[in-house]
This record gives C-alpha cells, structure tokens and sequence, in this order.
C-alpha cells in the first residue's frame, strides 16, 4: 500500500479508503506541485524523483500519527486530517508550503517549489465527496495563482 518513491500511501490504498463504508470524520486536503512538468521538462527525472520523495517525507513529517497522506498520483497528494478542523488542516498546508518554498536540491541549489490545494470538511457526508470539492478548489487555486503569475510577467 505504500508508494515506493515517497513512502506516502499509494493511489489503491486511498480508493480502498474512499469506498470504505464507515464514516470519515476529519478535513480531507488535495495538493498538487504547481508547474511540476516544467520542472520535469527542465532539471530531469532524478530531480522530479527528489522533489516528490521530499514532499513525500514533508508531509509526512507534518502530520499527526491518526493522519492519512496518500500519493494519488503523479504530483498530486491527499492528506486525511482525522477530527480536525478546515482552518487547522489550511494552516498546516501553509506551513507545509511554506517549507517547500525554501526547498533545495543537491547540485542546483534554490528551487523554491509551490504548492496549490483545496481542503473540504467530511462531516455528514461521504468520503468521496469531500474528496471531490477538495480537488476542485485545488485546481480552483492552481488557476488563480497561474493568473496571478500571468500579471505580473
């Protein structure tokens, strides 16, 4: 069930964790390294691979032991933040990138990385849909900071 790359959760363990039957109590997040295959297309494979096995090892180092993350694919991730409230888990997501944006890679230095996500509250509802509107307001998000950046060039 592990992702062999960032020791995150992998995509199966996280659709056998959607269709579960019992309720999820928590903030669901969904982040996604923005402009990820520009940095593919420019520093190669074996900086994508240290990128995504550091964003691996941040989040797992951000969250609490009863917390899920999971690598849904690619360079996006799914955090599952158990009993906890939205604007603790976006907090967390701000330090999380906050810590990205000073991040480094051996033989580059400075590469400062950024990360767009949404987060949705899953109580009373199912997993799935929270799942749903933290990947829209995640792509809500990447579009906004893409316009943004579109401005000012």
């Amino acid at each position: 069930d592990l992702d062999s790359l960032t020791g995150l959760l992998n995509q199966a363990a996280l659709a056998r964790r959607v269709d579960e039957p019992s309720a999820f109590e928590g903030v669901v997040v969904v982040g996604d390294v923005d402009n990820f295959k520009e940095i593919n297309d420019r520093y190669g494979h074996l900086v994508r691979d240290e990128i995504l096995r550091n964003v691996g090892n941040l989040l797992l180092a951000s969250i609490r032991h009863e917390d899920e993350a999971f690598r849904w694919g690619g360079d996006e991730f799914v955090i599952l933040f158990l009993n906890q409230q939205e604007t603790v888990a976006d907090r967390r997501m701000r330090e999380i990138e906050g810590r990205l944006h000073e991040f480094r890679v051996r033989g580059f230095g400075a590469l400062p990385i950024a990360l767009s996500w949404g987060t949705a509250p899953a109580e009373g509802r199912r997993l799935r849909d929270a799942l749903d509107e933290a990947d829209r307001q995640m792509y809500t998000q990447k579009r906004s900071r893409s316009k943004k950046n579109a401005a000012r060039s």
